[in-house]
């Protein structure tokens, strides 16, 4: 395996991880809504809700394509 291929699968495990933090901090999210502190809870939805974000900015952006595929 080349330099490349290492980096694209690299691309592809990083992808997949922020899409699994993504779905446990999306059930997170869904836990924390029912308790009852509003001023924490609040703070913590706002710092979940960032984490989201910038995971679906990551995850907007695909994997380098395959030389090969080109």
């Amino acid at each position: 395996m080349d330099d490349n291929e290492k980096r694209i699968q690299l691309r592809k495990e990083a992808h997949s991880m922020i899409d699994e933090i993504g779905n446990h901090l999306s059930k997170l999210q869904d836990v924390v809504a029912n308790a009852t502190d509003i001023a924490t809870l609040t703070l913590v939805l706002n710092t979940i809700e960032m984490c989201n974000s910038e995971a679906a900015k990551i995850l907007s952006t695909p994997p380098p394509a395959d030389q090969g595929d080109t």
